[in-house]
């Protein structure tokens, strides 16, 4: 992914994981990764073990791909679609 997509790793968090709470202490890094990088949502599957309550201090919401998925595409078709035919020429073995 580094090799493609410019500036997607979060580092300098690592000293900060143990300070967050969640369910599953071993997603803590996300939680970490996400507030030292100032990020407003976490995508995952895992709702469960990002509560609400555990985000809102950072000012982070969780969001299942799906629902994040359909609100980008309601908030700016054109552009996703566009970004979608980049990927897709991108592929080598599609």
């Amino acid at each position: 992914m580094e090799k493609h997509v410019v500036d997607c790793l979060v580092t300098g968090h690592e000293d900060t994981i143990e300070a967050f709470n969640l369910p599953d202490p071993d997603d803590r890094h996300v939680l970490a990764a996400a507030v030292a990088g100032g990020c407003g949502t976490i995508v995952t599957k895992n709702l469960k073990d990002f509560p609400e309550v555990a985000l809102a201090p950072f000012g982070i919401k969780a969001r299942h791909p799906d629902d994040f998925l359909i609100d980008l595409l309601r908030s700016n078709n054109e552009k996703v679609c566009a970004s979608l035919r980049i990927v897709r020429i991108r592929l080598k073995k599609p």
